[in-house]
């Protein structure tokens, strides 16, 4: 889902399955284009709500939808268990073009974010083993 005026765009991206990895779920996006001078960039994550449970319109940005975790924007995460946005230590980089974005939530509850292959961020979050976080 995308939408904007050209200033603000607001998205997210799903998918019908999660991205089932030996460790946890994870998943990389590719940047493939850049609006120069914005703060606030991009955020990563997962919700645990089931697609069939999703509204029958979607939110207008991802931290909506119930049960969601997300990394990013101007050093801030969405914590799904408190319903709130949190102060965190990190904030991405200006990304560029062909930039890789990657995120993993580990069956131990350590959710990473990636930048071109290279551990950028872990926190933890409330996971149940073999369980979409």
């Amino acid at each position: 889902r995308f939408e904007g005026d050209g200033e603000d765009l607001n998205g997210f991206a799903c998918t019908a399955e999660p991205p089932l990895l030996e460790e946890g779920y994870g998943f990389e996006i590719i940047v493939r284009s850049v609006r120069h001078g914005r703060k606030d960039e991009i955020a990563v994550g997962f919700t645990s709500l089931p697609p069939s449970e999703w509204p029958a319109e979607l939110p207008e940005t991802a931290d909506c939808l119930p049960h969601t975790f997300l990394l990013g924007y101007d050093g801030e995460m969405w914590h799904g268990a408190n319903k709130a946005w949190v102060r965190i230590p990190w904030s991405p980089p200006r990304l560029k073009e062909d930039d890789r974005v990657g995120v993993l939530a580990t069956f131990a509850g350590t959710l990473s974010i990636f930048i071109n292959g290279e551990a950028a961020y872990s926190t933890q979050i409330p996971m149940k083993s073999k369980n979409v976080p």
